[in-house]
């Protein structure tokens, strides 16, 4: 299993929303978005921009919890740095 952003909103302990993209088929990859993807393939000792948007569900409320976390799944090494969010409107 591939390794992944992940964003999960919280209400009262129950999860709201959850959203969750694969990493390493976007490394090294000039348009994350292409239709060149391939599952769990990218390039290696290569540094790589990901980004992905996650709507905020009409059920969320001000004091919702926000997580956002890389899921190893495979348990091997990655390095991540320079992590940013952005809220749109």
């Amino acid at each position: 299993m591939s390794p992944k952003f992940v964003a999960e909103i919280r209400h009262d302990g129950q999860t709201v929303a959850w959203e969750g993209v694969r990493i390493v088929n976007k490394i090294g990859v000039k348009l994350a978005d292409t239709i060149d993807l391939k599952p769990n393939v990218g390039i290696v000792d290569t540094w790589g921009s990901v980004s992905f948007f996650v709507q905020i569900p009409s059920n969320c409320h001000a004091g919702d919890d926000l997580t956002l976390i890389i899921w190893n799944l495979n348990k091997g090494v990655l390095a991540y740095d320079d992590w940013s969010i952005e809220w749109w409107r």
